[in-house]
Order: structure tokens, then C-alpha cells, then sequence
């Protein structure tokens, strides 16, 4: 694909070349079609004429001061930006902070303005028949619902950033978008709240489905979202008010597998979230059998202490590590049938891999109160920081 030659008038637009277009015969090479307005007028009517309908296209084309190919942008509004100096660029390929690609990407499903109860009509003719499916055919035409979907879509980016070193949004993939949720399961948020969190991350999947077609990446995305679905129903719709199992050694000792054993010990040891167990590398052990979280939820790391012999065997399971990256992995939804197999063999109630989490926050509170003299909010604080909870209040639900 050729270069977009540019003039020294061309201030930056942060976006990417896609495909040819043809305009008055001439060929054009295109950048992505929506882009913000950064100037409201050129610098001067001879370095950008504006044509506002080429072959049904709006595009600016550039003049250079010396003679040479045109070069073509396609843009919103050509009289109301410029084109970035774009040497030597090929495909697509999305740059930028989290937050800057998130708001490219739901640029293409945004709608305000425009009717929602005509776009449902649309997607019932079209053969939607529930809800779910009538949602994954329409735009956002709220402005609230479209700050809260991209807020959601920011935080778990974020977090494929951190644990999978995702810093691409167009390589999200439906494992990235489920190890986020399932992190936030095993937080115990409310099922309302799991609900709207799965809805903007399929509205997610949408626009990215819609960039990807505008701009010809020829890349699909299906997140499948069922399996944590299921999980969040089972597990967030509960009414006890406590999640924590009334055996858990008896459960953790009916684990027939024995490398998931290790990961249950751990849980309960040291109340880490499961995928925060995944992806074991050296720099997690550290001395004096201390576990180090790396980027946890919210993004800090953290030191939780454990037995000696739980450290090792954990440290063990680096023997099974992946040789490509030097880290141990495990299938979490294995794991957590292997934890359901083992509350019907001991006799408890099924309440997630969470429920170990819960265990942990319950005993080392009682242990710092009854045994190290502290008062409630001391050992309220401490437990918090052990579990990597940002505020102490959020810990409380787990001492009930």
C-alpha cells in the first residue's frame, strides 16, 4: 500500500490507513472515516479544498506545494480537520492509551440522535426475536449508557493489558473478555451488576465487529460470554448471606487433582482471586515464603505470606511451566469443577472458588483480633490489604 504524502499544514490525526477508494477516477489511499474535528477551519484555503460528496464519500483533498501525487484522507468533515503526515504505513493497526482506542472503537455503534424504537423494529424484521438478540443488532443511543459501556470495556482492557500484555484492543479475544469477568465473580459483586457488565462487553464485541468490517481487517469477534454466565447465575444468585464453605480443609482434602489441590491450599491460605494463581512465573515467590501478586485488580501489587510448605508446592508447579514464556497455567473452569466435585464429596455447598477467598478473610480477621490483639479496624485494614480490596468497606462483606 502506498504512503500518504503530506504538506507541512498536516497536524496529527490518530488513525491509520485501511484500503484504496476511488473518487473522480483518481485513486485515493483512505484513513479511518470518523475522526474528531481538531481545527474548525485550514490554515489557509490553498493547502485544503474541501469536497463534501466524492462517489458518496466525504474526503479533503491535499495540495502539496510542490508538484507530486494528491494525496486523499477520508475524514468527517473536510473542512473541519487535517490529515496526519502518515509515512509508510500498511494495514491496521490500532495505537493509543486504552482509553483513546475504547472511544475509536464504540465510535462505530454510537447513535445518539437517532431512534431506538425504530432500530428495534428493524432488528425484529430482520429476525430478532428476545431481547439479547434484538441488543447485539442496535447502536448505544444513550449518552449515559454510552459512558458506562466504555468505562466497563476501559477496566477490562486494562486488565487484559496487565495479565495478558493485550495492548492492542483489536486483539482482545473472548478469554481475555471472560478471565475479566470472572475476576469480578470472584470479587462477589451483585448478579445486576455482573449483568451490566456483560452487556457493555458485548457491546464491545459489536464494535469491535463494526471497525473491523469499516476498516476491512477482515478479523471477527465472538467473546461467548455463556460458560461465566452460567457461573455468575449459580454463584451470585445466592441468598445466604455468607459464601464461605463450613469445611474448607475437608473440601480442599477431596481435590483429586493434585496440582489443583495446590491452587485450592493456596486460595485458602492466602485469599487470592484464581487468576491471580494462573500464570505463575518466578518473579511471584519471593523470600521467606512470600507470595507477590503482580498487577492484581486495580492494577497494584501485593505480598501475602503463606506455610512453607504451601509456598514450595506452589513454587513446584513451575516444573509444569509453559516453555515458551516460563509460566504455569491451568484451565480455571477445570479447576472449578474439580472444587465442585469435591463440595458433593465432602458435603458442602458449591459457592465458587470464591468461597475459599471468603474463608481466608473470615479466619485471618478473627486470627488478628484473638491472637495479635488488634482492634476491628486495624485488623480490618490488614485483611483488606491482603485480599488487595482498594477500600476496607468492600472487605466487610466478606466477615459476615
Amino acid at each position: 500500500m502506498a504512503a500518504v504524502e503530506t504538506t507541512e499544514h498536516t497536524p496529527v490525526l490518530q488513525t491509520v490507513l485501511t484500503k484504496p477508494l476511488q473518487a473522480d477516477k483518481t485513486t485515493v489511499t483512505t484513513a479511518v472515516a470518523r475522526v474528531r474535528a481538531v481545527r474548525t477551519q485550514p490554515k489557509n484555503k490553498n493547502s485544503l479544498t474541501c469536497s463534501r460528496n466524492l462517489q458518496g464519500k466525504r474526503a479533503a483533498l491535499l495540495q502539496p506545494k510542490k508538484n507530486g501525487a494528491k494525496s486523499w484522507g477520508v475524514i468527517q468533515d473536510p473542512c473541519s480537520v487535517t490529515v496526519k503526515k502518515t509515512h509508510g504505513f500498511e494495514g491496521s493497526i490500532m495505537r493509543g492509551s486504552v482509553v483513546y482506542q475504547v472511544h475509536e472503537v464504540f465510535k462505530e455503534i454510537i447513535r445518539f440522535g437517532e431512534s431506538k424504537h425504530e432500530a428495534k423494529e428493524l432488528a425484529r424484521e430482520q429476525g430478532a426475536k428476545t431481547w439479547h438478540e434484538i441488543s447485539k443488532n442496535i447502536g448505544i443511543y444513550s449518552y449515559k449508557t454510552a459512558d458506562q459501556y466504555r468505562d466497563i470495556s476501559k477496566e477490562a482492557f486494562r486488565y487484559a493489558k496487565e495479565q495478558f500484555n493485550v495492548k492492542d484492543i483489536e486483539k482482545l479475544q473472548g478469554e481475555h473478555i471472560r478471565a475479566y469477568l470472572e475476576s469480578k465473580i470472584a470479587d462477589g459483586i451483585k448478579y445486576s451488576t455482573f449483568q451490566k457488565y456483560s452487556a457493555a462487553l458485548e457491546k464491545l464485541e459489536i464494535a469491535l465487529n463494526k471497525y473491523a468490517e469499516t476498516h476491512d481487517t477482515g478479523k471477527e469477534y465472538h467473546f461467548d460470554l455463556s460458560s461465566v454466565r452460567e457461573q455468575a447465575r449459580e454463584v451470585l444468585e445466592r441468598t445466604q448471606v455468607t459464601r464461605a464453605y463450613e469445611n474448607p480443609q475437608a473440601l480442599i482434602n477431596s481435590i483429586q487433582n493434585p496440582e489443583y489441590h495446590v491452587i485450592a491450599q493456596a486460595q485458602y491460605e492466602g485469599g487470592f482471586r484464581i487468576s491471580e494463581l494462573n500464570h505463575l512465573s518466578e518473579k511471584n515467590f519471593k523470600e521467606n515464603n512470600t507470595f507477590q501478586v503482580i498487577s492484581g485488580k486495580g492494577g497494584k501489587d501485593r505480598e501475602v505470606p503463606l506455610s512453607k510448605e504451601t509456598y514450595q508446592a506452589l513454587q513446584s508447579l513451575l516444573d509444569k511451566a509453559d516453555k515458551s514464556d516460563g509460566k504455569y497455567k491451568f484451565n480455571m473452569d477445570a479447576y472449578r469443577n474439580a472444587l465442585k466435585e469435591a463440595a458433593q464429596t465432602s458435603n458442602q455447598e458449591y459457592t465458587g472458588s470464591h468461597g475459599l477467598r471468603w474463608n481466608f478473610a473470615q479466619e485471618k480477621f478473627m486470627e488478628l483480633q484473638r491472637d495479635h490483639g488488634k482492634t476491628y479496624e486495624q485488623a480490618l485494614q490488614i485483611v483488606s490489604n491482603l485480599l488487595g480490596h482498594e477500600r476496607a468497606d468492600i472487605t466487610e462483606h466478606y466477615l459476615r
